[in-house]
């Protein structure tokens, strides 16, 4: 069901996984980032908003906190997940896999190789700034509007 709480949670994880995905360009190889980076970014952030940190809105300070840094993580899984599923697709078109379980075992093994590329100090400390502080609005919206 609708509530304010969801659609806070919604516009502040999509605008934090923008920022992310602005903050990461950076470390892209030669800065050439995929063409679908940034609305993927957003896209995820308000669907990982809406479902994980709307839903569990209204349970105080210590778990709106918790509940924004699981929703961060979230987000970040989900976008190097899709990411690393695009390139596995452009990798199976030039026959680099012998198989279909080798293209599957090869998504996680991107996933791993995108968390190393991106694992910098501004961009950890943006994820975690901007999910305990979306968590706390969350918080505070579900306890004014519930």
């Amino acid at each position: 069901m609708p509530t304010a709480a969801r659609l806070i949670a919604a516009i502040c994880f999509g605008a934090l996984g923008l920022a992310f995905a602005y903050a990461a360009t950076a470390y892209f190889a030669e800065a050439r980032q995929p063409s679908y980076w940034f609305p993927l970014n957003g896209g995820i952030g308000l669907i990982v908003g809406w479902v994980i940190a709307g839903t569990r809105a209204g349970n105080g300070t210590g778990a709106g906190i918790g509940n924004g840094i699981t929703a961060g993580v979230a987000l970040l899984f989900w976008v190097f997940f899709f990411v690393s599923f695009a390139d596995m697709i452009q990798k199976s078109m030039r026959n680099a896999y012998d198989g279909p379980v080798e293209a599957v075992v090869g998504i996680f093994e991107l996933i791993g190789d995108y968390a190393v590329q991106f694992a910098q100090v501004d961009l950890g400390v943006l994820m975690l700034v901007g999910s305990v502080v979306s968590g706390l609005i969350i918080e505070f919206v579900a306890a004014r509007w519930s």
